[in-house]
This record gives C-alpha cells, structure tokens and sequence, in this order.
C-alpha cells in the first residue's frame, strides 16, 4: 500500500525539481548552486538532476502532463520576476508534485 505522502515525495517531488532545474538554468541563466539554494537542496543534487539519471521518470512524467509543465513554468516566471518567499515555493511544488499522481496507486491521502 503507497500512501498519496509517500508517492508524492518520492516519486514526484524529485521530478518536479527536476523540471523547475532545468527550466532555471536553461531559460533564466541560473547556475546549479543559485537553484539549489533557492529550492532548498544541496548543488550536487541539482546537478544529478541534470544529469540526466532520473531522464526515464521524466520522460515518462511529461507526458499527457501539458498543464503540470505550465504550473511549472508559470512557477519558475514567478520564482525570477517576482521574488517568491520560501514558504509559498514549497506549497506550490508540494501542490505541482500533488497532481502527478496516479490515483490508482494512493490509497491514504496525506494533508
């Protein structure tokens, strides 16, 4: 039995950062160490993500996922332009992370 905390931390939370990595670095410019500090993680960590090691679950995350890339998007706009605080940043990867879970596979939600 997986629980709806434990799908979404282990499985989905490291994608989203992945995906909010890349976007980062690549569209604004940001070095590994600016974006691990602003997602509260160690540059290392940021660098497995961008090497590619977790590819097959991202790849297999993107698709049929066009809403959850705009979050992502629109998150990373909001991360550059306007300077989101700590907290609201983890609420909303933790929200992204929430809505790529496959249903079948949770059976106790977590609050």
């Amino acid at each position: 039995m997986k629980i709806l905390c434990e799908v979404v931390s282990n499985e989905f939370l490291p994608i989203v950062r992945a995906l909010i990595s890349k976007n980062l670095i690549e569209k604004y410019g940001f070095t590994q160490t600016e974006v691990a500090e602003i997602l509260g993680v160690s540059q290392p960590l940021i660098s497995f993500y961008l090497s590619g090691l977790r590819a097959k679950n991202v790849k297999k995350f993107l698709e049929n996922k066009k809403e959850v890339l705009e979050e992502i998007e629109n998150l990373c706009r909001k991360i550059v332009y306007e300077k989101i605080d700590e907290k609201e940043l983890a609420q909303k990867i933790i929200e992204i992370a929430k809505k790529c879970y496959k249903e079948d596979n949770v059976i106790i939600p977590c609050r």
